[in-house]
């Protein structure tokens, strides 16, 4: 997307003076709310259930849609921004699968 678009398309779609979707940005993937320097599986002790297991997926599948939202505004209408809703339905459905794999459980 970003070979596909100039600066100035970018610039003339969204209005932020202060720059704060970039430090949105940069938060989210600092570290300070996806850690990406971490392997995931380090999360994980083997002793959790299958229920706590999902819980934590869940948690993450919110993390990566709220990313997504985050950036969705900063793609221009004809530069992807459809695709970003892709994503973003694709992840919900994920929340969706793993809720009735809690409900199973439950059962």
């Amino acid at each position: 997307m970003r070979k596909e678009s100039s600066g100035q398309q970018w610039a003339e779609t969204v209005y932020d003076p202060q720059g704060e979707v970039a430090l949105y940005l940069r938060a989210m993937t600092s570290g300070k709310v996806f850690d990406v320097k971490t392997d995931p599986s380090t999360r994980l002790t083997g002793k959790e259930t299958m229920e706590e297991i999902l819980h934590i997926a869940t948690g993450l599948e919110k993390d990566s849609i709220i990313f997504y939202l985050g950036i969705k505004d900063m793609v221009p209408e004809n530069l992807g921004r459809d695709q970003i809703d892709r994503i973003i339905k694709e992840e919900m459905s994920h929340i969706t699968t793993l809720n009735e794999e809690l409900a199973a459980l439950s059962k």
